[in-house]
């Protein structure tokens, strides 16, 4: 029953973010919250001043999100998540409060891909602390091709 609602919630999620959304691709959430595909970040902005709130699940995990776009090249991300039995069977949940930084480096042009520094978990617990450098390029009005290099979590 709770994944029903979480995935209902994350479909609801991506579509108001894919109407949001007025110029070029519109920007999708990944389940950490952030713009992004799945688990993997990309280097294209939210429309600036755009606020997202999502919920996400992956197996005992829960996540709820709050995102908004800073500036028109920075974004934040505010994260709570829930954790079943994380230390081992028969124990207790974990709680974890995590906030993420993302800044686009450079903007995406003609030929050049957009390019983006970012932060995941580094003021929190650390469970999810990593680091990455991200690229992505716009190949139609719908398709988008990212890339990118991760450390920490994101390098397991």
């Amino acid at each position: 029953m709770v994944f029903k609602v979480v995935m209902a919630a994350a479909a609801l999620n991506a579509a108001i973010a894919s109407m949001a959304c007025a110029e070029g691709t519109p920007v999708g959430y990944s389940i950490f919250g952030t713009p992004g595909l799945i688990e993997m970040p990309i280097a294209t902005p939210a429309s600036d001043a755009e606020i997202a709130m999502s919920l996400g699940g992956f197996e005992d995990q829960q996540r709820a999100s709050f995102t908004f776009q800073i500036t028109p090249r920075l974004s934040g991300t505010f994260r709570y998540a829930r954790l079943d039995e994380y230390t081992g069977p028969g124990t207790d949940d974990t709680f974890d409060r995590s906030f993420d930084l993302q800044y686009q480096l450079v903007t995406e042009g003609e030929y050049r891909p957009s390019i983006a520094f970012g932060l995941r978990d580094f003021m929190g617990t650390g469970l999810y602390t990593s680091e990455y450098v991200v690229a992505s390029k716009s190949l139609s009005p719908t398709v988008r091709v990212t890339g990118g290099l991760g450390w920490g979590r994101m390098g397991v």
